[in-house]
């Protein structure tokens, strides 16, 4: 369908987002502005609707300010849309940081292992493989590439829960139960409970990210590892 409005990339250039060369950036960084704004104009201070509104407004900085540094973007400065709302600066200013210090020490532990620094002994094929196999699955999420992991995708995701469907996802096969909420049972039979409401896109996009780095939901058998 024809558009009178410019594309994403022009939009974002126009309104001086420092990243219009990573794939959804605006998008994200106005769905941070667009909850913040919700939050304030539309709920009650101190309510439960307000405090829902300006944690998905957080958590969208500060995921967005991860993934940056993630897929390597070359300016990591705050989006205009974030920097004039001290929270939401913070938030993805802080993450910019954290992320970098811990992008600089795995890449750190990788060198050692794979030099075999401080007297440890060569590793073999499979950690170095296992370490690499890390790397590339953050760099997946960061680019929001979950075809890459064979994952749904988060809007996917929350719409098939809604719709009543059961969704697997890496042995987890994750269901809505309308009078009890969202139930998990994992790859060994166990079931984890999250919670009475369906989660968000921001929840839903932590739970596929942490199954896709190894995590597994409920209690596992102790010789599972």
């Amino acid at each position: 369908m024809d558009s009178k409005h410019p594309s994403g990339l022009n939009v974002a250039a126009a309104a001086g987002l420092c990243n219009p060369d990573v794939p959804v950036a605006f998008a994200r960084a106005l769905q941070a502005r667009v909850d913040y704004a919700m939050a304030i104009c539309t709920t009650d201070e101190r309510s439960a609707e307000r405090d829902e509104l300006l944690t998905r407004a957080r958590y969208g900085a500060r995921d967005l300010g991860r993934d940056l540094v993630l897929v390597g973007a070359a300016d990591l400065g705050c989006s205009p849309l974030l920097a004039d709302v001290p929270m939401l600066r913070d938030a993805f200013e802080r993450e910019v940081n954290l992320t970098q210090l811990e992008q600089a020490d795995e890449k750190a532990l990788l060198a050692e292992v794979m030099t075999g620094q401080e007297g440890t002994e060569s590793v073999s094929a499979s950690e170095r493989a296992a370490a690499e196999r890390r790397a590339a699955t953050k760099a997946a999420i960061a680019a929001g590439d979950w075809t890459a992991l064979d994952l749904p995708t988060p809007e996917a995701f929350v719409q098939a829960l809604a719709a009543g469907k059961s969704v697997d996802v890496n042995g987890h096969s994750f269901d809505f139960v309308g009078d009890e909420g969202l139930w998990c049972t994992n790859p060994y039979g166990v079931d984890a409970y999250f919670g009475d409401a369906i989660p968000s896109i921001t929840y839903a996009r932590e739970l596929l990210s942490a199954i896709a780095l190894g995590t597994v939901f409920g209690d596992s058998p102790p010789d599972s590892n």
